[in-house]
């Protein structure tokens, strides 16, 4: 489903945030797939569909840590593969710090590859940018 790259900022970039998400700590339905094509040769998926939830579900979660050297704007970049939204498996909610409570839900493009994306708002900002 998604491996979480590191934020991306919109000015002088940081060293490497980059988190692997099957490095983080998974609750709930979140599993670790192997995978030869995905990037440490594993992924993160809800590997069965797993149900549909209208807001952010604290059961079911990936939580990644890190910190970043300066204060600023960030974009968050995922490499991700969803072949198949029928299903609703190409869209998940994003936080930071916990932050918006309701989450950023972010619809992932349709592709039997990995791409990468930024993190977007369903109706609302494309790419995301947070305060760090």
């Amino acid at each position: 489903m998604r491996s979480l790259p590191p934020p991306t900022p919109t000015g002088t970039p940081p060293g490497n945030l980059a988190r692997e998400a099957e490095a983080c700590e998974l609750y709930g339905v979140f599993q670790v797939v192997s995978d030869a094509t995905a990037s440490g040769g594993s992924f993160v998926a809800v590997t069965d569909y797993g149900g549909v939830w209208g807001s952010p579900n604290e059961a079911h979660k990936v939580v990644c840590q890190f910190s970043v050297p300066d204060s600023g704007a960030y974009r968050i970049k995922g490499v991700v593969r969803a072949p198949s939204p029928a299903y609703g498996n190409n869209s998940c909610y994003v936080k930071m710090d916990g932050v918006p409570s309701a989450g950023y839900l972010w619809d992932t493009p349709e592709s039997t590859r990995w791409v990468t994306d930024a993190v977007s708002d369903r109706n609302g900002a494309d790419p995301v940018e947070v305060s760090l």
